[in-house]
C-alpha cells in the first residue's frame, strides 16, 4: 500500500499507522467505529492507552497528508475527518487504484456482454495493467486486510477470464497463452482458465502442449483432492484428441458462445465493495439467492486482529434450519442434481462432499422435496459405526426398505439372488446382530452381486436412492457402491451419497475406495464449501429478524467459517458489537455438543496440536508451531495430521500460515483448556517466538511476545512467565544495543505491573533497577524518565521490606548532580556519612567520599576534593579487588574506581600536580580498557576525561583521538547520554583542527540534546568550551554572549571551579564578568 503525491511517495509510518489507513481507505466514505479500529488493529487485547495511541496515529496521517496538498482542507482529494462515532476518510474514488480496477473490470463485462469484445478486450487490459503485487501484502497479520486482499484476487480473475474470453473470441491465441501459461502452472484449480489456455493453445498449433495442460491439471486435481477434471475440461481435451475444434479465423464470437461454463465467481456483483450509507438488505429470494439479489457486500468491516471479537457474537439456540425452497447458496450444486432426475437420464453416482454442517443432508433433503411431484421415490439409508454392527448393515436397511416399496419389482429375482439376500423372506432371515459366521470371499461377491441385482431391479421405475454418512461405511459396503456403480449404465437409479470431507484424510482406506469410485464413468461429485459474506448474511437476516449490519456479517462468518449449521445455531445480536473489552459470551449447549463430537473424531495428539494452535492465536505460522511442539516434545508428524483433520485451513494470504476453520472451535478449545495448561502454551509460544526474533526488528514480535507473556503470568511465577521478555533483553544488552533492551525489560514490566502485587513486586523490582541504569545511559541520569523510574525504585523497594537501600540513596546522588542541586546532594551525603557510622559497611562509605569530593570539587575546594576523594580511594579499590563493584555508583553498574579517578585527575591538574595526574589517567584508562568489551560505559568516561585533559593541556590531536574513539563506542553501544557529553569535545577539537563548521553544529547539537535530557551537569564548562571555539573561529561577538551564559550558569549552580584559570575560556570567562 502506497499514497502518492505527484510522484512522490508519503511516509505512511509504523505498521500499525499503515494498518490504520488501510482500514479507513478501504471503508473510504463511511464512518469507521473507534471501537471498530481498535478492534480490527490491537485485536482482543488493546494497550490502556489506545484510544490515545490512535489519536497519535490519526494526527501523523492528518501532517502526512496535509504536508502534501497546496488545496485548501475542504477542497482536497483526500482528508481525514472525525465523525462521531469514529473517523472517515474522504477520498475521490479516482484516486484510488483498487476502485478503478474494479469500475474498469466491470466496464469490461458489461462490454463483453453487449458483443464489444475489442472494447472488452482493452477495458480489461487496462485494469489488469493497475495490478502490482499483492494487495495489502504488508498487513497480512490483520483479518480486514486479508479479506479484502482476497476480494480484491478473486475481482482479478474475473477480469482475466473475461480478457481471455474476449482474446479467445478476436482470435489473439498467442497472447491468451502468454498471459495464462503462468498462472495456469500456479493455480492448476482454476479449471476454467485452465480451459481457456487449452483452446488458445489448440489454435495456436500446440495441441500437444494443450494436451499436457490437461494432464497437469488432472493430476494436480487427483493429488490434492483425490478428483477428476470437470466435465467441460474432459470433454475439451476429448475434442483436441480428436481434433475437431474450428478455428475462429476472422470471425467474431459473440459473448453467448464464449460465455464460460465454469464459474468461479457466480457474479462480480458479488465482490462490489459498499457504497457509502445505509444498505438496504432487500427481500429473501425464494431459492438460493443470485449475489445480485442480496445487498452488495461491503468491504469487510473491522475486525480483530489477533482473534474474531466473541462479544460480537452472542451464542444461542437459534430456530430450526430454514424450511425448504429456501436453501442459501446452493444454486449450481441443486440445479446439478435436479439434472440428473431429469427423463431420460442414465443411472448415475454422485457423491456430495464437504465438511460437517456444510449443508450435505439439506441440499438433499431439498432434492427429495421436489421428486414426487417428478414421479420419483427415494429411499433413505445411513451408514453407522460400532463393532456390534454387521457388514453391508447400511445395503441391508436398503433392501429392507426396497421390500416395503418395491416388493412387486423384487418378487421377480431369481431364486437363488432371493436365497442370498434371505432377508427378503421371513424363514431365511438373519439372526440377531453377530450370530452370523463372517462370509467367505465367494459368499461377499455373491451378496454384492445380489444386492445390485435387487436395486437394479427395483429401479425398472425410476428411483432415487440417498445414503447419508458414507463416511462410516465399512469396505465392503464402499466395495458394493463401486460394483453398482459400474453396472448402473442405462438404469433409472440415480444414487446420491454423503461424505465429510476430513473423513477422506483421516481414513486412507476410504479416501482410496472414494478415488476408485470416482474413475468410473457413472460416477460424480459436488463438492460443498462454506458461505460467502454475502450468503452469511442472507441466512442470518432469515434467521434473525432484523437485517444484521455488516460488523455483525463478518463476526458471524469468522466464528462459524460460513458453515451454515453452525449459523442457523448462533443468533449474532444488534447490540453485541461493542468492543474487544466486552466478556465473551459462552457457547451455547447445543454449540458444544456438536462442537466436542467434531472434536472428539481426532486423536489425542492432533487435539493437544489444536489446543496449541488456539493459543498461538487465529492465526498460526507452521514454523511457530513446529517449534513450539518440538519444546514441548511432540512428534513433528502432528503438525500433518492436524492439518488434515479439516479443523484448519490454509490462510489465504500467508502461505506458510493457517487459521481454524471456524472461529467457534478455537474458542472452545480455550474455553476448555485447564488455566495452568494454558498458561504452560502461552510461556512455551512466547519462549518459541523469542527464538526466533533474534536478529529480527523489535517491532515485528514484540507485542506478541508480551501478549504471551501476559497471558502465562496469570497462572505460571511471574518471574517465569516473562523471561522471553527479559531474555531478549539480555541479547540486546549484550548486543551493546541498550535503547532496544530497555524496551524489552520495561515491556516486561509492564507484564508484571498488570499481576498481582503480592506475586510479582520483587520480580519487578529487580527490572526496574536495570531500566533505571538503561535510561541513565541512554536519556542521561538528569532525564525525568530517570527520576521516574528511580521513584518506582523506591516505591518497589518500601513494598516490598520498608527499606531505603544505600544503592538508591547513591543513584539519588548521582541525579541531583545531573540536575545541577547541589543542596540535595549535600543532605543524601550526610545520609550516607550517618549510614556508614551506623552499619552501613563500605557501600555507604564509599558513597558518601564520591558524594562529598564531587561537592568540594564543584565549589572549587579542590585540597578537600582530593582528600576527600583519595580517603575512599583504598576503599573502591580494595573492592574492586575482590568482587565487582557493580552496586557501589547507585544502580548505574559504573565502576567507582573509574570515577573516582577522573575527579582526581582533573583536580590534580588543575592544583598543578601534573603528574599525579597523569598517573590517575594512565591508571583509569587501563582499567576501563581491560573491560572495554564488557564495560562500555567505563570506557567512555574514561574517554571523555582523557579528551578533557587533553583540552587542559592544550592537545589538540590527543583530545580529537580521545573523543572520535569515544563517540565511536556510543553510537555502536546506543549511551545516548555520553554521545552528548564526548560530542562537545569531538566539536572543540575539531574546530582547532580547522573544520570550524562542523565542529560547532556538533557542539551545539550536543548542548541542546543534553538540555532536552534535563542534564545541566557539566553545562556551564560545555558552554565554556563553546564560547573559546566560537571565539577560535572568528566569531568574537558570538563568543561574548556564550561566556556571558555559562557565567550565568556558574552562579546558578555554584560550579566556581571553573573560574580557575587553567581552563582555555578562562580570559571569555573573566571578559564576561567585568
Amino acid at each position: 500500500m502506497s499514497v502518492l503525491a505527484g510522484r512522490r511517495a508519503l511516509d505512511l509510518g509504523p505498521p500499525r499507522q499503515r494498518a490504520l489507513l488501510a482500514l479507513l481507505l478501504i471503508n473510504a466514505g463511511r464512518v469507521v467505529s473507534v471501537s471498530g479500529i481498535v478492534s480490527a488493529i490491537w485485536g482482543s487485547s488493546p494497550p490502556q492507552a489506545v484510544v490515545g495511541t490512535l489519536q497519535s496515529y490519526v494526527s501523523r496521517l492528518r501532517k502526512a497528508i496535509d504536508g502534501h496538498s497546496p488545496v485548501p482542507s475542504k477542497d482536497r482529494l483526500l482528508a481525514l475527518r472525525y465523525q462521531a462515532p469514529g473517523y472517515v476518510l474522504e477520498v475521490d474514488r479516482d484516486c484510488i487504484d483498487a476502485s478503478r480496477f474494479q469500475s474498469a473490470v466491470e466496464a469490461g463485462r458489461e462490454q463483453f456482454a453487449r458483443g464489444d469484445l475489442a472494447a472488452a478486450r482493452g477495458t480489461v487490459d487496462e485494469a489488469l495493467g493497475l495490478w502490482h503485487g499483492t494487495p495489502y501484502g504488508e498487513l497480512a497479520a490483520y483479518d480486514f486486510a486479508q479479506l479484502e486482499s482476497a476480494r480484491l484476487e478473486q475481482l482479478r480473475l474475473v477480469g482475466l477470464q473475461t480478457w481471455a474470453d474476449a482474446s479467445l473470441g478476436l482470435a489473439r491465441y498467442d497472447e491468451v497463452v502468454r498471459e495464462l501459461d503462468d498462472e495456469v502452472r500456479r493455480n492448476p484449480m482454476l479449471e476454467r482458465l485452465g480451459c481457456q489456455l487449452m483452446l488458445a493453445q489448440y489454435h495456436c498449433g500446440q495441441p500437444a502442449e494443450a494436451l499436457l495442460t490437461f494432464e497437469r491439471i488432472r493430476a494436480h486435481l487427483a493429488e490434492e483432492l483425490g478428483a477428476d477434471t470437470s466435465k467441460e475440461l474432459q470433454e475439451l481435451h476429448g475434442a483436441i484428441l480428436r481434433q475437431d475444434l474450428v478455428h475462429a479465423g476472422g470471425r467474431t464470437a459473440s459473448p453467448a458462445d464464449l460465455r464460460p461454463r465454469l464459474t468461479l465467481v457466480a457474479d462480480v456483483d458479488a465482490l462490489r465493495p459498499p457504497t457509502p450509507g445505509p444498505v438496504d438488505p432487500g427481500p429473501a429470494p425464494a431459492l438460493t439467492p443470485a449475489p445480485a439479489a442480496v445487498p452488495e457486500p461491503p468491504r469487510p468491516a473491522p475486525a480483530s486482529a489477533p482473534s474474531p471479537n466473541p462479544a460480537a457474537v452472542a451464542p444461542a439456540v437459534a430456530p430450526a434450519a430454514p424450511p425448504a425452497g429456501r436453501l442459501i447458496g446452493r444454486t449450481r450444486e441443486l440445479a446439478t442434481l435436479r439434472a440428473l432426475t431429469a427423463p431420460g437420464r442414465r443411472g448415475r453416482t454422485v457423491l456430495v462432499i464437504g465438511e460437517q454442517g456444510v449443508g450435505k443432508t439439506r441440499l438433499l433433503q431439498e432434492l427429495a422435496g421436489g421428486l414426487p411431484a417428478a414421479g420419483l421415490d427415494a429411499v433413505w439409508a445411513h451408514c453407522a459405526a460400532g463393532p456390534e454392527l454387521p457388514e453391508y448393515w447400511l445395503w441391508t436397511r436398503v433392501v429392507r426398505k426396497l421390500r416395503r416399496t418395491r416388493a412387486a419389482e423384487l418378487a421377480t429375482l431369481p431364486e437363488p439372488v432371493l436365497d442370498t439376500l434371505g432377508m427378503l423372506r421371513p424363514d431365511r432371515a438373519p439372526g440377531p446382530a453377530g450370530t452370523e459366521a463372517p462370509l467367505s470371499p465367494a459368499r461377499h461377491l455373491a451378496f454384492q452381486d445380489a444386492v445390485c441385482q435387487a436395486l437394479l431391479t427395483a429401479a425398472r421405475r425410476p428411483l432415487v436412492l440417498f445414503l447419508e454418512d458414507l463416511h462410516l461405511a465399512d469396505t465392503g459396503t464402499l466395495a458394493l457402491l463401486q460394483l453398482l456403480t459400474k453396472e448402473l449404465g442405462d438404469s433409472d437409479l440415480l444414487v446420491v451419497a454423503t461424505v465429510r470431507e476430513h473423513r477422506l484424510a483421516q481414513r486412507p482406506e476410504l479416501g482410496g475406495a472414494v478415488a476408485d469410485l470416482l474413475q468410473e464413468v457413472a460416477a460424480e461429485y459436488l463438492h460443498l464449501d462454506v458461505l460467502s459474506l454475502a450468503e452469511t448474511r442472507a441466512l442470518i437476516n432469515r434467521t434473525g429478524g432484523e437485517p444484521p449490519t455488516w460488523d455483525l456479517v463478518s463476526a458471524a462468518h469468522r466464528a462459524t467459517g460460513g458453515n451454515p449449521y453452525l449459523l442457523t445455531k448462533l443468533r449474532p445480536t444488534a447490540t453485541a458489537v461493542t468492543g474487544p473489552a466486552e466478556p465473551a459470551a459462552p457457547l451455547s449447549f447445543g454449540l458444544r455438543l456438536v462442537l466436542g463430537a467434531r472434536l472428539a473424531e481426532c486423536p489425542e495428539g492432533v487435539i493437544r496440536v489444536l489446543q496449541t494452535c488456539a493459543v498461538i492465536g487465529p492465526a498460526v505460522d507452521r514454523r511457530l508451531l513446529t517449534d513450539v511442539l518440538t519444546g514441548l516434545g511432540e512428534p513433528p508428524g502432528l503438525v500433518h495430521d492436524a492439518l488434515h483433520s479439516g479443523l484448519l485451513r490454509p490462510d489465504p494470504v500467508d502461505p506458510r500460515g493457517f487459521r481454524f476453520a471456524q472461529g467457534l472451535m478455537r474458542d472452545m478449545l480455550l474455553a476448555d483448556l485447564d488455566p495452568v495448561q494454558r498458561a504452560r502454551l502461552h510461556h512455551r509460544v512466547a519462549v518459541a517466538l523469542a527464538d526466533g526474533a533474534v536478529g529480527r526488528a523489535r517491532t515485528d514480535c514484540a507485542e506478541t511476545i508480551g501478549y504471551h507473556c501476559g497471558r502465562a503470568a496469570q497462572e505460571l511465577d511471574p518471574r517465569e512467565a516473562v523471561q522471553p521478555l527479559v531474555g531478549m533483553g539480555d541479547l540486546a544488552e549484550r548486543r551493546r544495543l541498550h535503547s532496544e533492551a530497555r524496551a524489552w525489560l520495561s515491556q516486561a514490566i509492564d507484564v508484571l505491573r498488570g499481576q498481582p502485587r503480592n506475586r510479582s513486586v520483587a520480580a519487578e523490582l529487580e527490572l526496574q533497577k536495570r531500566v533505571v541504569w538503561l535510561l541513565s545511559m541512554t536519556l542521561g541520569y538528569g532525564s525525568p524518565a530517570v527520576t521516574d523510574a528511580c521513584t518506582r525504585v523506591e516505591v518497589l523497594q518500601k513494598t516490598l521490606d520498608n527499606t531505603r537501600p544505600t544503592a538508591l540513596l547513591a543513584s539519588r546522588v548521582i541525579m541531583h548532580l545531573a540536575g545541577g542541586d547541589l543542596r540535595r546532594v549535600s543532605g543524601i551525603v550526610a545520609l550516607l556519612e550517618e549510614s556508614a557510622e551506623h552499619g552501613g559497611g563500605t557501600e555507604a562509605r564509599t558513597a558518601a567520599c564520591y558524594g562529598k569530593g564531587v561537592l568540594w570539587f564543584t565549589a572549587d575546594r579542590l585540597e578537600e576534593a582530593v582528600a576527600e576523594l583519595e580517603r575512599g580511594l583504598p576503599l573502591v579499590d580494595a573492592q574492586g579487588a575482590e568482587e565487582r563493584p557493580d552496586r557501589f555508583m547507585g544502580l548505574s553498574r559504573s565502576d567507582p574506581r573509574i570515577n573516582y579517578r577522573v575527579h582526581l585527575a582533573v583536580s590534580h591538574v588543575l592544583l598543578g600536580d601534573t603528574a599525579a595526574a597523569g598517573r590517575y589517567r594512565e591508571e583509569l584508562l587501563q582499567l576501563s580498557e581491560s573491560d572495554s568489551c564488557d564495560r562500555p560505559w567505563d570506557r567512555t568516561f574514561a574517554l571523555y576525561a582523557d579528551a578533557l585533559l587533553a583540552v587542559l593541556d592544550g592537545d589538540v590531536e590527543r583530545a580529537w583521538q580521545a573523543s572520535t574513539a569515544g563517540v565511536d563506542l556510543t553510537v555502536r553501544c546506543q549511551l545516548g547520554h555520553w554521545q552528548n557529553m564526548l560530542s562537545v569535545l569531538l566539536g572543540w577539537a575539531e574546530v582547532r583542527r580547522g573544520r570550524p563548521g562542523v565542529g560547532l553544529r556538533r557542539m551545539r547539537w550536543a548542548l541542546d540534546a543534553a538540555a532536552r535530557s534535563g542534564t545541566v551537569f557539566r553545562r556551564a564548562l560545555h558552554l565554556g568550551l563553546l564560547a573559546e571555539a566560537e571565539q577560535h573561529a572568528g566569531l568574537p561577538d558570538l563568543a561574548r554572549a556564550t561566556a556571558r551564559t555559562m557565567a550565568d550558569e556558574i552562579e546558578l549552580r555554584g560550579e566556581h571551579v571553573l573560574r580557575r584559570p587553567q581552563w582555555p575560556f578562562a580570559a571569555l570567562l573573566a571578559g564576561a564578568a567585568r
